[in-house]
């Protein structure tokens, strides 16, 4: 009841049609919930390894408590849209509770269910933030929630699809925290130097350079690498949306690490020296501005006098002008990430360019009243991924409640050999492993549990070469 040649990448991880408006409020929640998310991790990371004394500020603490409230919100907000979108309703569709449901019983729903979780009990933590006496289990505990949240947008992602999915979503909780570390940190920095604690925020500035460093690295492997195996290779990087999204991304992060040198470079210049060579270069630069002289300009990276005789003052900067050099770096550095995100937020409801690719074979096939667009590939003997879509009647996404596969050879007298399947996003399944050890007609039966009593089938014959 199948016929080949079907694509069903456009459905991989997204669930069909849908209302534009339902598509858009997504989009942006989820954008929003990458900001909250990166500003109470970063933040709180920030203020237990670098700045010490932060919490102390009550800015600090109003922008720490409303990430956390945003976060909590804008999770409950997406549960909702989880709903709607799913089940291709509109904007009102988030307000049913028999959508509330359906999407509880679904993996992106289970992932999103947990970070509520994680967020609420991160609370005690948050009542705390004020108390200078906080008990020594505050910091272990707040910064195990914090990784436990970061680590749910892998759970729901492409990063839970495919092979080494663990490999690949501890490498999506390494790069949310780093990109967090550094987002976070800035703007807490930015909020303590608009606070009338500039001097308290640039104490700290070499230890902060220090773990920005360590971020900016680690945001950079973790997203190569994630870009890498999404797409399947690099040689058509600008042939699909996914890659031409990833394109961008890559080149805002390049911007910002241009932007992080021009801010390392302030810190290097002037908080990282040595106090009497620092003393020492003011006091030589006041005395030629007392001489009507100016002082000379940078020459080399150094605090060594080069051949012309140039001391050290070149190289140091005046505190107003490394100040004011390392903020507004710091202020473009954050406007880039928070476009970072933005383009994070379409991305990952983006199929991946080797999703979208035609598989070696491909069937939509009928449940009952259902939709089955399903893929194997690459259809050998060895090591297969199958990736399984269902449509409701309509054309959007079906809700249902299980879905079970399985292949028999009976040509050469090999029984049913099921394989698990995994929920990878809305409708769409993938399986752990299905590994046929020799060529032939394969025949794949596919059974949809639809309600507690209804279960549809339907079968297919599968060639693996």
């Amino acid at each position: 009841s199948g016929g080949a040649g079907k694509n069903i990448a456009n459905d991989f991880l997204s669930g069909g049609t849908t209302h534009r408006s339902v598509d858009i409020a997504y989009a942006v929640v989820r954008g929003l919930v990458y900001l909250a998310m990166a500003i109470l991790i970063g933040g709180l990371f920030a203020s237990i390894f670098v700045w010490r004394q932060a919490l102390e500020h009550k800015r600090v603490r109003r922008l720490l408590w409303a990430s956390w409230s945003a976060l909590l919100s804008l999770t409950v907000v997406a549960f909702g849209l989880q709903g709607s979108y799913a089940a291709g309703a509109n904007l009102s569709g988030m307000f049913d509770p028999s959508l509330w449901s359906n999407t509880w019983s679904t993996r992106i729903g289970t992932v999103l269910s947990i970070r509520i979780l994680l967020v609420l009990a991160l609370l005690p933590s948050m009542l705390l933030i004020k108390k200078p006496e906080r008990k020594g289990w505050w910091a272990p505990l707040t910064v195990v929630l914090l990784i436990g949240i970061a680590i749910t947008p892998g759970l729901g992602g492409h990063a839970s699809v495919g092979s080494q999915s663990w490999v690949a979503m501890f490498a999506d909780a390494v790069h949310v925290l780093a990109m967090s570390a550094w987002m976070g940190g800035l703007i807490l920095l930015v909020v303590l130097a608009t606070s009338g604690k500039t001097e308290e925020a640039l104490e700290s500035m070499p230890i902060w350079s220090r773990v920005a460093t360590v971020s900016v690295l680690l945001v950079t492997l973790t997203g190569v690498a994630r870009g890498y195996r999404e797409l399947g290779g690099l040689s058509d990087i600008l042939g699909s949306t996914y890659g031409r999204l990833l394109s961008l991304k890559v080149g805002l992060v390049l911007v910002a690490l241009l932007l992080a040198t021009l801010a390392r470079d302030a810190v290097q210049r002037r908080w990282e020296l040595d106090a009497e060579e620092l003393a020492a270069a003011d006091e030589e630069r006041e005395a030629l501005v007392s001489a009507g002289e100016k002082p000379p300009k940078r020459r080399g990276h150094s605090l060594v006098p080069d051949e012309t005789g140039v001391s050290a003052l070149s190289y140091v900067l005046p505190e107003e002008t490394a100040r004011r050099r390392l903020l507004r770096s710091v202020f473009a550095e954050v406007s880039v990430l928070v476009f970072v995100i933005s383009v994070t937020a379409v991305l990952v409801n983006t199929a991946p360019a080797q999703s979208s690719q035609s598989g070696p074979w491909s069937a939509t096939l009928e449940v009952g009243k259902l939709r089955a667009d399903i893929n194997v590939s690459p259809a050998r003997t060895g090591a297969n991924e199958v990736h399984l879509t269902l449509n409701a009647p309509g054309g959007g996404p079906a809700q249902v409640l299980d879905v079970a596969v399985e292949f028999s050879l009976p040509s050469a007298d090999i029984a049913p050999i099921d394989v698990e399947m995994r929920s990878a996003g809305i409708a769409h399944y993938t399986s752990v492993g299905f590994t046929p050890p020799v060529a032939g007609e394969w025949t794949m039966t596919l059974k949809v549990l639809v309600d507690p009593i209804t279960e549809e089938s339907a079968t297919a014959t599968v060639p693996i070469r």
